[in-house]
């Protein structure tokens, strides 16, 4: 594949290195029964980073029979030059072309990135929409992922979506393969065992449904729950794939934690990885260990959705400090909980290597932080902001959501008040070189969370409310107030709860000329706003009745739609729901079994700020 272009022709394009493969740590086999290529529908300094990738291919290569590979989705010149030069999408260690494997699976962790699904599949010359895949020896095309838990809108071009963790779903999968292939049968006969064996298993062609206006009136087909992985059956690498070109992150990563049980009610992921399920700090630390001595990697950080909330944070952390193995390798701080600081993990990080901590509020107000659930005030965040500056911190960046249910424009004008008593703060520690950036997303109301019912608000409200806040900051030359939202977030929020009408609609903005639509730079508005042209697209942003069934009704990602409609209500009154490590409330995730909220202490509970 690659090998076909000449030195000339690679190295016209932007950053060749994104396409010459062969990554330090890749594994490459020649015999084998069945073969997966895992895609990230993105660039690669993208994809390469995603730590699900990692879990894929060293999880898939253990099993002897089977044969993991990895790619990528083109820049715009190297889209050109595969097109000119008759080249398809290749696995990065085999070379062997896309369409010559088993299964094409995408990772989908952004809407965003449906088009380039669309474009990875018309490189490789595979049939964009599903129906015409039904003949003919076509690779499998799946697809997993937060993003993608509500498979509705790409119904038309994915043949199966897998719900919940891939440890669960893909060996069985893999083993009805290899079945098939032993036998000759036909994928539609894997497509059919698949639906019939695997309870996580999503497959848009078997559902029937019908519509009026944005209500479903008719949904016939299987529940579909999403898998788990216990404790026990969570894949820790203990190697990594080495960049050919530096990524967004590139560092060794033990993933410390899955799951979260605050219940932030916007938090998509939230909902999509619970319970919590630990791993034994000395594992953790042990796991480090073997992949800074493999890939020498100088960055290390941790993978959890929530830090902090780690029952052995302290006993992890101390470990780290005592021992020499990482005596000049620098630690990466996520987002911090400002209600669970631990001293010992502060001292890790280098206040002076760090470029900025990251506190995430998310709300200006602590009413509206009740709204979401969020159990701290803006008194704990402030105090946090004195206790590292007093540490050394003078750079901060924080992150804030505009558009949350019962949001006012006083709320919007607390975020203001925030940043103003964050800078006064830290020039009485005497911070002279102090920064404090804000960035202001809009939020996207999003499937399997209690705030799936709300509306999306206009950008001419967000951008009302954002001038709100850059009013009053604006002679403060410390401060600097981010925004991103754009037509991209229009596009985001009706894909996000958007149903299998939009085929025709994401179908029609790839062939205008839509792709990369998540980076501004390559984002196509004109291409997306004729593509709705023929949808209503207040309508997608709108209400949904509470009584409605929802295009992704058959799907239970975790949380019964019964706790999600009751969160719903106790949202509207500001009321706070305790993490679950405190005290079950039947959210109907756990099975108390083999899945439910497992920790290295049991008895160590999270730090509550309300308390």
């Amino acid at each position: 594949m690659i090998d076909r272009l000449t030195r000339e022709q690679l190295y016209s394009v932007k950053k060749p290195g994104r396409y010459i493969g062969k990554e330090y740590g890749g594994i490459i086999k020649e015999h084998y029964d069945v073969s997966y290529l895992s895609v990230y529908p993105d660039l690669y300094e993208v994809g390469i980073s995603y730590f699900g990738l990692h879990i894929f291919h060293f999880m898939i290569n253990e099993i002897s029979w089977a044969y993991h590979d990895y790619a990528f989705v083109p820049a715009p010149d190297m889209e050109r030059l595969m097109r000119r030069e008759n080249i398809p999408p290749y696995g990065m260690q085999s070379y062997k072309s896309a369409v010559t494997f088993d299964v094409i699976g995408f990772h989908v962790l952004t809407e965003m990135n449906f088009t380039n699904i669309l474009l990875f599949l018309d490189l490789a010359g595979i049939p964009l929409k599903t129906e015409d895949r039904k003949t003919g020896d076509w690779p499998l095309i799946v697809a997993g992922g937060p993003a993608i838990s509500n498979p509705e809108p790409m119904a038309d071009f994915i043949d199966i979506v897998f719900i919940g963790d891939g440890e669960v779903n893909i060996p069985p999968f893999l083993k009805i393969i290899k079945e098939a292939k032993k036998k000759t049968f036909p994928r539609e006969w894997i497509i059919d065992r698949v639906y019939r064996d695997i309870p996580s298993a999503y497959i848009p062609s078997k559902y029937d449904v019908d519509f009026r206006s944005m209500e479903v009136i008719k949904l016939d087909g299987k529940f579909v729950k999403g898998a788990r992985a216990s404790r026990d059956e969570m894949y820790i690498p203990r190697k990594m794939l080495v960049p050919n070109i530096e990524g967004i992150q590139e560092k060794a990563t033990v993933e410390i934690f899955r799951g979260c049980t605050r219940g932030c009610r916007y938090c998509h992921a939230g909902q999509y990885y619970r319970p919590v399920r630990e791993i034994d700090y000395d594992q953790a630390v042990s796991v480090l260990k073997d992949i800074i001595s493999y890939t020498g990697f100088l960055d290390a950080g941790v993978l959890s959705l929530s830090t902090m909330d780690y029952s052995a944070i302290e006993e992890f952390v101390t470990l780290l400090k005592n021992d020499s193995h990482f005596r000049d390798v620098r630690f990466t701080l996520p987002s911090l909980r400002v209600e669970s600081l631990y001293e010992n993990l502060l001292e890790m990080v280098d206040p002076h290597h760090s470029i900025n901590l990251t506190i995430a509020p998310e709300v200006g107000s602590d009413r509206l932080r009740r709204v979401i659930n969020k159990d701290f005030t803006n008194e704990h965040v402030l105090e946090a902001i004195k206790r590292l500056g007093e540490r050394g911190w003078t750079k901060f960046k924080f992150y804030f959501m505009l558009g949350l249910p019962t949001e006012t424009d006083d709320d919007a004008a607390e975020i203001a008040k925030m940043l103003l008593r964050a800078d006064n703060i830290l020039a009485t520690l005497g911070h002279r070189k102090r920064n404090i950036s804000a960035t202001i997303g809009l939020f996207i109301p999003k499937p399997h969370t209690p705030f799936q019912w709300t509306a999306q608000i206009s950008l001419d409200d967000y951008s009302r409310r954002l001038s709100i806040i850059k009013r009053m900051v604006r002679k403060r030359r410390k401060i600097t107030v981010r925004s991103h939202p754009s037509f991209i977030s229009i596009v985001e929020g009706v894909l996000s709860r958007g149903d299998r009408r939009l085929g025709d609609v994401i179908y029609k903005a790839y062939k205008l000329g839509a792709r990369l639509d998540a980076w501004d730079e390559h984002f196509n508005e004109d291409a997306w706003r004729e593509a709705f042209s023929d949808i209503d697209i207040e309508a997608y942003l709108g209400y949904r009745g509470l009584g409605w069934t929802l295009p992704w009704d058959r799907i239970w990602v975790g949380m019964s739609k019964y706790h999600l409609k009751k969160d719903w209500q106790r949202a509207i009154r500001g009321e706070i729901l305790q993490d679950c490590r405190l005290g079950c409330y039947g959210c109907g995730v756990c099975d108390f079994k083999k899945i439910y909220n497992t920790l290295v202490f049991e008895g160590r509970l999270p730090v509550i700020a309300h308390e």
